[in-house]
């Protein structure tokens, strides 16, 4: 018999694979955020998490999901109990504190939406990220919600891009771009190749081979250096698109 709060996987598969390719990509930006910002070693209070757990566990319950939603709750708690007790000097951290988040993450979506389950998982989700975001130096907050926007983002552009690969995504290639620069590192700005090291990193293919058509049609220096990034070794991370393979 499935446990009372437990996910039901066969309805969340699709859901849950989607999130993870979102989180692979929110990891894959962490190394490239300016050398020393998230390293951060500083051991952080519980106290407003705690306070934000207890908020969201306080929220209304429908009197026929008691049982499900308290079962829930009971499953995000003892998962921030548990990492309450890991050792302070790496799971206490500004990093320590984010990889909390993805995890409760994954339990909030694992649950079906439109359920009392997944809108009790969002609430305990949405307060205990607000505390994390407080909790956080300033600098690292701002850097880490630029890697949520961008990674949202880019989820966007290869979502239009499965949809109808001709669509133009030049605008929403510019806003992604202009959140790379603002928020995670300046060099994003005119480093065509750091651009293409990231969408590597974020197995974002389908921008990927859109960069690489309007590169040659439209030959500058920027889009040459992607050109050059993306085209150059024959052994490199990709496979070149059938259209240039030699």
């Amino acid at each position: 018999m499935q446990e009372i709060g437990a996910p039901v996987p066969a309805i969340q598969e699709e859901n849950l694979r989607f999130d993870e390719v979102m989180q692979s990509r929110a990891r894959a930006l962490y190394r490239f955020v300016t050398p020393g910002v998230l390293d951060d070693k500083t051991v952080l209070s519980f106290d407003k998490i705690d306070e934000a757990l207890g908020d969201a566990c306080r929220m209304f319950v429908p009197p026929d999901a008691v049982v499900e939603v308290q079962a829930t709750r009971a499953r995000m708690k003892g998962m921030i109990e548990a990492w309450k007790g890991r050792d302070p000097a790496t799971f206490h951290t500004v990093e320590g504190l984010f990889e909390l988040r993805r995890d409760l993450y994954r339990i909030w979506k694992s649950y079906p939406e439109n359920t009392e389950q997944y809108e009790s998982a969002s609430d305990v989700f949405r307060n205990v990220s607000e505390a994390i975001f407080e909790i956080v130096p300033p600098l690292c907050r701002h850097m880490l919600g630029g890697i949520t926007q961008a990674t949202e983002q880019l989820g966007e552009i290869e979502a239009a891009l499965e949809r109808n690969p001709d669509a133009n995504v030049d605008a929403a290639l510019r806003e992604l771009k202009h959140t790379l620069w603002t928020s995670i590192d300046v060099r994003f700005k005119d480093d065509a190749a750091r651009l293409g090291r990231y969408l590597d990193a974020a197995h974002a293919m389908r921008l990927r081979e859109y960069l690489v058509a309007r590169a040659i049609k439209d030959i500058t220096s920027w889009k040459t250096a992607l050109l050059d990034h993306f085209l150059g070794p024959k052994d490199g991370p990709w496979r070149r698109p059938k259209a240039f393979r030699t």
